[in-house]
């Protein structure tokens, strides 16, 4: 958790600083966040991202879902791979074992 905790600190200090947030900096945060439990912080930004045009990709989608998922709200997952599906994003591997374990 810790290394987690650090990447999504380092993150947030970089969009403080005016550094315009990219898929990938979405993405450590993402995960960093999903890591320590805060699947409801991880959905927000998914939403900040839709309002900055920026395009959620499959592993930020099946990040959040496997969150969803080991922090037992398989419905919030299951209708995010349903969003996922609507915008034309393909699940991968990824994505399908999160929800079947």
């Amino acid at each position: 958790h810790n290394k987690a905790s650090e990447a999504v600190a380092l993150a947030e200090r970089m969009i403080v600083k005016g550094c315009q947030p990219n898929l990938l900096t979405y993405g450590v945060i993402v995960n960093g966040v999903c890591k320590r439990g805060d699947t409801d912080l991880a959905l927000r930004l998914l939403k900040k991202m839709e309002e900055e045009k920026i395009k959620a990709d499959v592993v930020i989608y099946s990040t959040i879902i496997d969150g969803l998922c080991k922090y037992r709200h398989p419905d919030d997952a299951l209708n995010l791979f349903n969003e996922m599906d609507n915008k034309g994003i393909r699940p991968d591997v990824v994505t399908y074992s999160s929800l079947i374990s």
